[in-house]
């Protein structure tokens, strides 16, 4: 890979793609994309800066706050089998069909692996990675008498990698300010709908839908705390425990077509 210009960002990216219409009114598309995002920029903190020759001060080449290395989403819809032109119910009578019949449920899930994390102000003690699996994060919780990971009292990577003071102002930084390796928790949302039109008259269509969003309450802890990143905080190495994501939310709709 090629270096990134000056105050400049690279996106590459591979996305697999594939939709297809099967039988009985069900339709599904799915998409999978593995990508990197570099930038490089000047830094960002007085004590980064070269003050004898601010021209000559280093560049850092690092992953962009919202690259996402894989992703992938599913979307479909499917005609429920019943009412008029559908596998069951076409013989029943208008009331029937009209409750029952010609409702469509349609989805959305995606899923990716999360955002990078800034780096903390203090250089590692070790060379090594800090990322923790699932497993080891509960291991830690539990060793602290929780019975699995929670965010609000565990920390989400290994902190016993970094000293308990930050570096000194005015010095300048050797080590990065943006993980390579340690992401914030995968997101995984999940929007449903279920929905149906008919003809109201002959230039007057309804119709009535149901929205969930986030409809599993999936809850995202995509960020540190505001002192997660400070090796001389106690919440050194914490999420924040605000989930950043939409809770569950279900909408009722109707409209009228005309």
């Amino acid at each position: 890979m090629t270096d990134v210009p000056i105050g400049s960002q690279r996106y590459d990216s591979l996305q697999l793609k594939a939709s297809h219409r099967l039988a009985l009114g069900l339709a599904l598309t799915a998409a999978f994309t593995v990508s990197k995002t570099f930038e490089q920029v000047s830094v960002l903190n007085a004590q980064d800066v070269n003050l004898g020759d601010p021209l000559r001060t280093a560049l850092e080449k690092r992953l962009v706050q919202f690259d996402v290395p894989q992703q992938f989403s599913l979307i479909g819809t499917y005609d429920l089998p019943f009412g008029s032109h559908r596998r069951f119910g076409g013989a029943a009578n208008r009331l029937v069909k009209g409750i029952l019949g010609g409702w469509t449920v349609s989805g959305v899930w995606m899923s990716h692996s999360g955002f990078p994390l800034p780096y903390p102000n203090a250089a590692p003690l070790r060379p090594g990675s800090t990322a923790l699996s699932d497993a080891q994060r509960d291991a830690l919780a539990q060793a602290a008498g929780h019975p699995q990971y929670d965010p609000s009292t565990d920390v989400w990577f290994d902190t016993t990698m970094f000293p308990r003071a930050a570096q000194a102002p005015f010095t300048l930084r050797t080590f990065p300010t943006r993980f390579s390796d340690v992401r914030s928790k995968p997101l995984n949302v999940t929007d449903l709908s279920l929905a149906k039109e008919f003809q109201a008259g002959e230039k007057l269509g309804l119709q009535i839908r149901c929205d969930a969003h986030n409809a599993t309450n999936f809850p995202w802890f995509g960020a540190l705390d505001s002192n997660g990143a400070n090796v001389a905080s106690p919440l050194f190495g914490h999420l924040k425990a605000d989930i950043g994501n939409e809770t569950r939310v279900i909408v009722g709709v109707v409209k009228v077509i005309f």
